[in-house]
């Protein structure tokens, strides 16, 4: 998945958590810690790959079970220790809802699920996929470009119209949620 995609999917679901549990939207810092988390694996884990080498696809530690759920946990303790529980929520659902969504775009795109994607280090066979060797700039702006280059000639795959669809979805539900971030962003560019 793309970062805004990612970014979409953790945002609706936490909107949804959020209104289900506590009759509200969310706040901006909340929409931005899930925007933030939802970025971490790949923050993480694509460059340890694309230009150190050190993985060999984009899936490490970041994108595992192993490390996302004691995390996750960790994170949302700490929040509350210092009563910020509701960020701790938002980083855990935003980091979280990043693994699965890596699965359902290998089930669209391999055609079965590539759970070895999120068992670093115990996997049961290697990641699908290989290391890049353009490095993490030329690598993504390669992905990007058969992105933007699908789109462009109107044939876009079924993982493209999923997200599109997605991320269309949740520029809705955030706009009705108040766009929340918005106000923090702008305060913090026009405060210097």
């Amino acid at each position: 998945m793309w970062p805004w995609e990612h970014a979409a999917v953790g945002y609706l679901v936490y909107s949804i958590v959020v209104h289900v549990l506590r009759g509200r939207s969310p706040t901006g810092r909340e929409a931005m810690a899930v925007a933030l988390a939802s970025q971490f694996p790949d923050v993480v884990d694509k460059p340890l790959s694309w230009e150190l080498g050190i993985v060999s696809t984009g899936y490490g530690a970041a994108h595992s079970v192993l490390f996302a759920v004691p995390l996750s946990i960790g994170a949302v303790y700490v929040a509350h220790v210092y009563d910020r529980g509701h960020l701790g929520a938002a980083f855990a659902i935003g980091y979280l809802c990043h693994l699965p969504g890596d699965l359902l775009l290998g089930y669209l795109n391999q055609g079965r699920v590539p759970i070895e994607n999120v068992l670093w280090p115990a996997r049961i066979a290697d990641p699908v996929g290989e290391t890049p060797e353009g490095g993490f700039i030329t690598t993504f702006q390669e992905y990007l470009s058969g992105y933007v280059g699908e789109i462009l000639a109107g044939t876009p795959e079924t993982a493209t119209l999923i997200g599109f669809v997605t991320l269309t979805g949740c520029f809705v539900v955030w706009l009705l949620d108040g766009a929340p971030g918005v106000r923090e962003v702008f305060g913090a560019l026009t405060s210097h």
